[in-house]
């Protein structure tokens, strides 16, 4: 066993904790966006069993709200980009909101399936330059 086939592998193995740690942080921002989404879902079925006249607290960001009340219960606007809004019914909407979360959740699965064979291959590559390390201090 060569230096050079030592650092081969040490390499590998830095750029898969690379990955994995990429992996990581893509999971933990799809993690925090179904939280979110499971609560505008939650806040759409809310607003669809109020009345007109509801006293409700708006969120306008960072934990800042403002009293208000209910004029609309059966549509909200949704913005498809480009500060464009579109008028779309609550059962609409819940379904759209429940059709992103499955489609982040799969993706999530699919995140996590590829780290878990990115940190087996890790473990692999630790015992193969644990082996190559043991039969050079024998061979020594």
């Amino acid at each position: 066993m060569s230096d050079q086939e030592v650092q081969q592998k040490y390499m590998e193995l830095q750029m898969i904790s690379s990955q994995l740690k990429q992996v990581q942080q893509q999971v933990e921002v799809l993690s925090h966006q179904i939280v979110e989404l499971s609560r505008v879902n939650e806040s759409l079925e809310d607003i669809s069993k109020a009345k007109k006249g509801t006293d409700i607290m708006a969120p306008l960001g960072s934990g800042i709200f403002i009293k208000a009340s209910l004029k609309e219960t059966k549509e909200v606007l949704l913005n498809v980009g480009g500060e464009i809004m579109v008028n779309k019914n609550t059962v609409d909407a819940k379904t759209l909101v429940s059709n992103q979360i499955e489609e982040m959740t799969k993706i999530m699965e699919n995140l996590q399936n590829e780290y878990a064979k990115g940190a087996t291959r890790a473990q692999e590559i630790q015992m193969e330059m644990q082996s190559m390390m043991a039969k050079a201090q024998k061979s020594k």
